[in-house]
């Protein structure tokens, strides 16, 4: 997440034409501290001004009241730690609210999916992915898509479809099979992460073929 703000920030000041900073916005869920941390301090490194930052709710249903509060110090530059329902619904009520900013967001903000859901709200909107979108030319694209028979998905997909080869690759390297650690939940733990978070408990059902299948 803190890459692809950086990313962000750094793709809009390249382009920025004027003399003074450039002023950017935030508009994220109280779970982000240490990106928003990481964000201001690439601010001042690049020579933008943090002017606010705005927390909604989860789950959000109307960040009006926040955007009333950010659009007093109209910032140039907005971003959003959000998932992709929840930021439809900040920029839609942006747009009621006559809100001129440039949107930005992290790769669950602004995937495809985006378009579906904000349509012309979603004109605009910055996003660096760290993967590439599904279909697009790039090596492993054509085995990921021969898999599926050519159904389509959304960059999630890709994403998540990586995250697991990497970890069939490194437990393969490691000498671990399925089932290998289903006697040690502790060390399954310190392998891959608190096992309540969603991305553990896909891979330790079974999204790579390697992976201990743990519950």
């Amino acid at each position: 997440y803190i890459s692809q703000i950086k990313t962000s920030m750094k793709y809009f000041k390249r382009r920025w034409k004027k003399d003074e900073k450039p002023k950017i916005g935030f508009v994220v869920l109280p779970i982000y501290e240490n990106e928003l941390n990481a964000a201001r301090e690439y601010a001042d490194k690049m020579g933008m001004e943090v002017v606010d930052i705005e927390t909604v709710p989860i789950p959000t249903v109307d960040a009006k009241p926040q955007l009333l509060n950010l659009q007093k110090y109209h910032p140039e530059l907005t971003y959003t730690f959000n998932n992709v329902q929840w930021s439809a619904v900040v920029l839609k009520d942006a747009a009621q609210l006559g809100f001129k900013t440039t949107w930005s967001g992290h790769a669950w903000s602004g995937y495809e999916l985006l378009l579906d859901l904000a349509k012309k709200e979603a004109e605009g909107f910055l996003q660096a992915h760290p993967v590439a979108m599904y279909g697009d030319d790039v090596p492993g694209m054509k085995r990921l898509m021969e898999m599926n028979k050519g159904e389509r998905f959304t960059t999630p997909y890709t994403f998540g479809w990586i995250v697991a080869g990497r970890v069939t690759e490194a437990l393969k390297n490691a000498g671990i099979v399925r089932g290998s650690l289903k006697d040690d939940p502790l060390k399954a733990v310190e392998l891959f992460g608190d096992p309540m978070i969603p991305a553990f408990a896909g891979i330790a059902l079974g999204a790579a073929e390697q992976v201990p299948v743990l519950l």
